[in-house]
Parts: structure tokens; sequence; C-alpha cells
């Protein structure tokens, strides 16, 4: 979570730089919205940002030029859509050995069948992968469909993967700053504050 004294150092920043900015805004608020809007940031990332948008943005940089600066930094550390395809590629190496013997009916040392190990063994695969990759796949039964398919019908799925991810990004982004909106149980009353004090002036 972001300091108040992080928050504070930058605010201080912009109204430096940009006298104007927030002049007539009662400063506590600020603070304690920009808390909330940066509780799930550490003050290092919030500085990082902060100086990265000092550099590109034009006005005052916002909560959300500055988070979207984050957002572009935690990308930069993210596997590449490329590196996303052939990690699944390594996947459905493995997927396939499974799928193979899934038919088998001798018994092993366990007690269970060859195909019972396997298919146990594929699940494991399975919660092994990124979300990202389920995500593309859409289930178990698709996954055990792309192992048994072509080369053809790879380079089909191919296409489609790298159609497919930006979506599916995009999508877990939203999904996780809606997780992060309705995880801030005091943001309702602090916007209730900040239209209390708006009416009261």
């Amino acid at each position: 979570m972001a300091s108040k004294n992080k928050i504070l150092e930058v605010i201080g920043a912009i109204k430096t730089i940009y006298p104007y900015y927030a002049k007539e805004t009662n400063v506590e608020l600020l603070v304690n919205m920009w808390q909330i809007l940066f509780a799930d940031y550490a003050d290092k990332e919030l500085e990082i940002a902060f100086m990265m948008c000092l550099k590109i943005c034009k006005t005052p940089p916002t909560p959300a030029d500055i988070i979207e600066q984050i957002n572009d930094l935690q990308r930069a550390d993210a596997p590449t859509d490329e590196e996303l395809w052939n990690s699944f590629t390594e996947y459905l190496k493995e997927a396939r050995r499974y799928v193979y013997n899934f038919g088998y009916t001798m018994t092993e040392s366990n007690g269970k069948t060859q195909g019972q190990n396997a298919r146990e063994k594929f699940h494991s695969l399975w919660e092994s992968m990124p979300e990202d990759i389920k995500q593309f796949v859409g289930g178990e039964g698709e996954m055990i469909r792309i192992a048994r398919a072509d080369d053809d019908e790879l380079k089909f799925e191919r296409n489609r993967f790298f159609k497919s991810i930006p979506t599916i990004h995009k999508r877990k982004e939203l999904k996780e700053m809606r997780n992060m909106i309705e995880a801030r149980s005091d943001l309702p009353k602090q916007q209730k504050i900040c239209a209390e004090t708006s009416h009261s002036n």
C-alpha cells in the first residue's frame, strides 16, 4: 500500500510544478482519495510511475495517468505473447503424452489404470497452466482437442491465439481493477464525504 507520506510527497511535487493544481481542493480529502486509489501499489511503484508521468504528461499527472504507467511497467516484466505461445506449445507436448494413454487399461502399481493415472496427470497439468493460457483454451476438454490437433490445425490455433490474447489481457486487467475497487470498502464513504463537502460549498 502506498503510504500517506509518499502520496503527500507526490502531490507536493505536482503542486510545485503546477502551482494551481487542486488549489481549492481540500488536501486531506485529496490525500485520502489517493490512498484509496493506490492501496494496491507500493511506494516505489508510485514513485517510479510518477517520475515517468512527469516526463510524458503535458498536464498535471492524474491517478489514472500514474496507474497506467504502473500497468505498463508490470506488463514489461510479463511474458510476451510469443513467449506465452511457446509456453503453451510445451504444455501441449506434455498433454499429448497423457492424452495418448487415456484409453490404456493396464493396472499400475498404485492400483489405477494407465488411463486413470494419465487423466489425473493431465488435470494437474491443466491446473498448473498460466491463467491467460487457460482463458484462451477454455477448458480441459478443449485442451484435449488441441492436444490431438495436427500441424494444420495447430497453425489455425496459433492465429486464433494471437488474435485472442490481447483481449484476454485486457479483460484480466479490468477484472483486477474491478476487484480492487470492490475491495475498497471505504470508497463509498469517501465519495459521500466529498459530495457533502462539495454541497456545503
